[in-house]
């Protein structure tokens, strides 16, 4: 296995890294992709923290802190999503592989991303998914206790990773994935997409195995060794080297450290060497908190191991420990892509290691895991070499805000262009003979030659509902006695309210909405006529209703949101109109006799006024 491990590292070889270009600042070079150059697929989650007197007991009752107040704050964070932002901030180009749910919890998420540099364009999200959520329980102590609910994260499996964001892999520079909250089959996903097209891969051991297999139920122990055998860059923690190299001594049998005869040397350096013999890994970087890094690395060009030891920077003002880790792989991360690839030598393994240092330290002294004001110059204190690559960032940020604006003005533009055609296609449309037997059918019921008429009745359900009460309202407003009958209320009274002689306008898009497509034959039994404007000319609507105004909409937006459908309707809304105004020789001033109210009723008073 050892064999096979090392000869297929040795045949990627440096052909992993693709063309190279020259940075704008003339001090680095950034590898070119035609996509995202680094995208990272993991745990991206909205912790929510709540303050509480004492820690909540089974069987018991507890309350919080301030009874005023139950929600303290709300931060966006994740494992992945963390390193993202810190290599972000050191001037590479990152992007998040996610299912994120179009609630209130994942807006603010991707609004964070986009603040922070991090790309939000393989993002896959909708009402359908349900972003990731921490509750974050904390006492006067300190103490804390934490419910996780991954949600749409836990689902990318395999199937779903392939989906979403195989084609991002294949177009990207460097791939990082976690063991932390990714199903392992989908971690194994990505790191056979990258090993196929020549990306580099960089796994963050977050938990060690004996929990990825245990509670937190991502897999099976040979599913942690597959993922870490396969990765080019692994980072574990300290506590989790032990159980990796006993996983890796039993074929993912066991990860009991103390059964498989697992000791570990003293120095970081070591273990990290340790690691690196046992997996046949390109990189391996092992942190362990205040103490410092160890990493070690294999030379493609010699084939040579090197190996350092990165201390703890002394002067760190620590305030919270929790995402030094993630900063210290978003490090990791930029400082290989700045270098445009692994280390060659042991200088440039020590610079890739004190980057990674600089980024975890200054991680410690700010609340929460992702990089705030005044991290970027912290991190240059630890690592001045550092300075040319914050230039970069902050380039890219000016030019990711005017991408940004351009994009926006890009979906504003083409939301126009989509209704404009949808009015396009009607006006086209309205041409056909039978378009217009059904409208003007219509129009002569509102507008009877006789002058005898009864009422107007129009209904609808959901946004098509919304089009009709509208249409009651402007009716009304032009003499046409009428009102607005919800779609649900006809079968719990409503039918009471039609007579003889009134018309039933019923609108819908599909025309097979099931509170309205048998309409039409309750009325008739109650001699009632109806009309229907729909969409579907062969929908049940279509085929019951007694006449039929077709007014089709494709191309709604992702193909399901009422969008160009509600702008036909409202065309079709303000045709009838037009078509009644013209019949009564309906004027400003009889406008003004139903209404007399508001800006409106004062202008044409004020019209009346002159004209007298």
């Amino acid at each position: 296995r050892q064999i096979f491990l090392r000869l297929r590292r040795a045949m990627l070889g440096v052909a992993r890294f693709g063309p190279k270009r020259t940075a704008c600042c003339g001090c680095s070079r950034r590898w070119y992709s035609a996509d995202v150059p680094i995208v990272g697929c993991g745990s991206n989650v909205v912790d929510v923290f709540f303050k509480v007197r004492a820690m909540p007991v089974a069987g018991t009752k507890q309350y919080f802190a301030n009874p005023h107040k139950v929600v303290e704050d709300t931060i966006v964070g994740g494992v992945t999503l963390n390193h993202l932002a810190w290599a972000a901030l050191l001037g590479a180009p990152t992007g998040l592989l996610a299912l994120q749910g179009d609630d209130d919890k994942g807006d603010m998420m991707r609004a964070k991303m986009l603040e922070m540099g991090v790309s939000t364009r393989h993002v896959v999200h909708g009402p359908h998914l349900a972003t990731a959520q921490c509750h974050i329980l904390l006492d006067d102590d300190g103490e804390r206790a934490i419910i996780m609910a991954p949600a749409a994260t836990s689902s990318i499996d395999a199937q779903v990773f392939e989906e979403h964001f195989g084609d991002a892999v294949r177009s990207s520079t460097i791939a990082t994935t976690e063991i932390s909250q990714v199903p392992l089959t989908g971690v194994l996903k990505l790191l056979d997409i990258a090993r196929d097209s020549l990306t580099l891969t960089m796994l963050d051991v977050d938990v060690p195995p004996s929990v990825a297999a245990g509670d937190a139920q991502l897999g099976t122990l040979k599913e942690v060794l597959d993922c870490v055998a396969n990765s080019d860059v692994i980072k574990p923690t300290l506590d989790a080297a032990a159980e990796l190299l006993a996983l890796e001594a039993t074929g993912g049998e066991s990860c009991d450290a103390e059964a498989a005869g697992i000791t570990l040397k003293n120095g970081l350096d070591e273990v990290a060497l340790q690691l690196q013999e046992a997996f046949g890994s390109r990189m391996v970087a092992v942190t362990d908190g205040k103490r410092g890094c160890g990493l070690a690395a294999v030379s493609e060009s010699t084939g040579m191991c090197m190996v350092t030891t990165i201390p703890g920077f002394p002067g760190v003002n620590q305030t919270d420990s929790t995402g030094a880790g993630d900063a210290f792989f978003g490090g990791l991360v930029a400082a290989i892509y700045h270098n445009e690839g692994l280390p060659e030598d042991e200088d440039t393994l020590t610079l890739i290691g004190n980057t990674a240092a600089a980024a975890g330290a200054a991680c410690c002294e700010v609340l929460g895991a992702l990089p705030t004001e005044g991290c970027d110059s912290r991190m240059a204190s630890f690592a001045p070499h550092i300075e040319p690559w914050l230039r970069i960032a902050a380039g890219d940020a000016a030019d990711a805000s005017a991408d940004s604006a351009k994009s926006h003005a890009h979906v504003l533009e083409h939301s126009i262009a989509e209704d404009a055609k949808a009015v396009e296609e009607l006006l086209a449309h309205v041409k056909n003979a039978e378009f217009g037997v059904g409208f003007h059918e219509l129009c002569d019921v509102l507008c009877p030659s006789s002058g005898s008429m009864g009422r107007v009745l129009t209904t609808g359900v959901g946004k098509s509902g919304y089009v009709a009460r509208r249409l009651a309202a402007s009716l009304a407003s032009v003499g046409i006695p009428s009102h607005f009958i919800h779609g649900t209320e006809w079968v719990h009274g409503d039918l009471g309210s039609a007579w003889s002689g009134d018309v039933v306008v019923i609108l819908s898009h599909s025309g097979n909405t099931a509170e309205v497509k048998f309409l039409p034959d309750m009325l008739k039994r109650r001699g009632v006529s109806s009309a229907a404007i729909v969409g579907n000319k062969d929908s049940a609507l279509a085929k019951n209703a007694d006449i039929v105004v077709v007014a089709p909409a494709d191309n709604e937006l992702i193909g399901v949101v009422p969008t160009r459908s509600i702008i036909v309707q409202e065309v079709i809304a303000n045709a009838l109109l037009a078509e009644v105004v013209d019949r009564t020789d309906f004027d400003q001033m009889a406008f003004h006799h139903n209404h007399p109210g508001g800006n409106l009723g004062e202008v044409l008073k004020s019209l009346s006024n002159k004209e007298k």
